[in-house]
């Protein structure tokens, strides 16, 4: 399986641009584009659906992008020593501080 730089690189190449370039398509910096085909980070999907339109991917950039996502160590949840959390959740909270606002 092709890693989503590779894919990225690739893509870009096809279209004759270079890195600064293509970051200017989707309003990076180049640094930002480096990382992004160095493998070391991955871009939001809405950057991802911006790349595959600026360079005429047709899906294949979003793919590789997904693919990636699920494989990434980020994208694990890691299980606390502790269990699940307590205490009241985000909405619940949320919904109590709108109560006592009204």
């Amino acid at each position: 399986m092709e890693k989503f730089g590779e894919v990225l690189r690739r893509h870009r190449e096809r279209r004759g641009l270079t890195q600064d370039g293509a970051a200017n398509l989707v309003g990076v910096s180049r640094a930002t584009f480096t990382q992004w085909e160095g493998n070391k980070h991955l871009p939001s999907m809405g950057r991802g659906h911006d790349l595959d339109r600026a360079l005429g991917a047709s899906g294949t950039i979003i793919d590789a992008l997904e693919e990636a996502r699920a494989h990434s160590p980020r994208s694990r949840q890691v299980p606390t020593p502790h269990g699940p959390p307590t205490g009241p959740t985000l909405a619940t909270v949320l919904r109590d501080a709108r109560r006592a606002l009204l």
